[in-house]
């Protein structure tokens, strides 16, 4: 908006806009210049938010899973 600011001023005083039209011809240029950095900007990654797992991740649930773990009387033997 800094940009044009000056070149807006001098067309406004010259065709006397009010304020308002000053303003709104401002805005309207910033939304122009954001909207072409939009368009010009890449597009994201599609694969940029997915997790990646390795391919030899085995994710099926098993009873040991379920099951007691082996350590549980370690681990209850060195908290007491």
């Amino acid at each position: 908006m800094a940009d044009v600011l000056e070149t807006r001023l001098r067309h406004a005083q010259t065709e006397k806009l009010a304020p308002i039209d000053l303003i709104s011809t401002l805005a309207s240029d910033e939304w122009r210049r954001r909207r072409l950095l939009r368009q010009m900007s890449p597009a994201p990654d599609a694969t940029a938010n997915r997790l990646i797992v390795p391919e030899y991740a085995d994710f099926r649930l098993s009873r040991a899973a379920f099951s007691e773990s082996p350590r549980r009387p370690f681990l209850i033997g060195v908290s007491s």
